[in-house]
């Protein structure tokens, strides 16, 4: 999408000088995934990175009458994890023509994700991978369906991917209308007029998609892959502070190795004990930029992860994030107590 190339740094609308139905629209490229993640509104979004590098991303967004648009373009491969924006119903589309796995399911640049309030994220993507997303308020959802006289969508737990023809492209086009409109003329009442109206627009033609019938909702695989992939994962999550080995997670999720590994390549692209690996240096990555976490140690943190020579830790923590653990540690408490010295000062 053009409006990514047209981000020269964060902009902000203030309450002052927005219009009186309150436009707000922010621009963000990070090179830190917590400055991502604390920036990002709306989303309780955890990130798991797959690949080797620096993080980089960029976000834009637009909020305006309880509606959050969002787009989003990410340099490195990740794991998403966490919830979409409460007491909304998000539909998702991607802006690039690479596939992702929503729980597990192709989630490809010509299909429609619809996830109602209380699904959890779980998305994997690749490096360069970009989507754009519409959080809608219940209320105004249900009324646009009244009004078309379409099918009401499920307001479960269950997320659903409708496969669409030539709908696609104008879902994106729509998408980059309203972000190329709000990065130009973000602050105006008259803009603020110009993006309601065409959010009611996409609002309808998102539905309208729903409705199609050559669109097609794809179903849930229950194979044994993903049997076996739930129990190794769930093990790996429940023991953060041991290096499991293939055997262990072969004889825990009654699966060859073969299999296993199949079913970590098909929804990572890592082997199962490679995964296991940056599972475990993401976590120490978390923790060495936790806030909470002032007492610890680098080498405490590292022992919590499982992680007991400090200088290979180093070592694999650097060639994974592009960095030292002292880097990260220290960015991140330095910060704060810039901010503690600011706050008493």
């Amino acid at each position: 999408m053009s409006f990514f190339a047209k981000l020269a740094h964060q902009i902000s609308a203030n309450v002052g000088d927005a219009p009186s139905r309150t436009f707000l629209v922010s621009a963000l490229r990070a090179k830190d995934v917590d400055e991502f993640v604390e920036s990002v509104r709306g989303y309780q979004i955890k990130f798991m990175q797959l690949d080797r590098g620096p993080f980089v991303a960029e976000a834009l967004q637009t909020q305006l009458s309880g509606v959050l648009l969002s787009a989003a373009q990410y340099g490195r491969s990740l794991v998403h994890s966490g919830g979409p924006p409460s007491r909304k119903i998000t539909f998702a589309i991607g802006t690039t023509r690479l596939p992702a796995l929503w729980q597990g399911r192709e989630f490809g640049p010509n299909d429609l994700l619809i996830c109602p309030p209380g699904v959890e994220i779980d998305l994997v993507t690749k490096a360069g991978y970009g989507v754009a997303t519409a959080s809608f308020p219940l209320e105004l959802v249900k009324a646009t369906i009244d009004s078309l006289g379409l099918v009401s969508i499920a307001h479960g737990s269950t997320s659903s991917i409708v496969g669409l023809k030539h709908q696609a492209h104008v879902i994106r086009d729509v998408f980059g209308a309203i972000f190329d409109e709000a990065v130009a003329r973000p602050y105006t009442e008259r803009a603020a007029t110009w993006a309601l109206s065409k959010q009611e627009d996409l609002l309808r033609l998102l539905l309208s998609c729903t409705d199609e019938p050559a669109s097609k909702v794809k179903l849930v695989s229950n194979s044994e892959r993903a049997r076996v992939l739930k129990a190794a994962l769930a093990t790996i999550n429940d023991r953060p502070g041991e290096a499991l080995a293939l055997g262990d997670l072969c004889r825990i999720a009654r699966a060859s190795e073969r299999t296993l590994n199949y079913a970590f390549m098909e929804r990572f692209g890592l082997s199962p004990a490679l995964y296991v690996k940056a599972w475990r240096l993401n976590g120490a990555h978390r923790d060495l930029s936790d806030e909470h976490e002032p007492s610890m140690k680098i080498a405490d943190i590292a022992n919590k992860w499982g992680f007991w020579h400090l200088g290979q830790f180093a070592k694999d923590y650097r060639r994974w994030f592009s960095e030292l653990p002292s880097d990260t540690y220290r960015r991140k408490h330095s910060t704060n107590a810039q901010h503690s010295t600011i706050g008493l000062s």
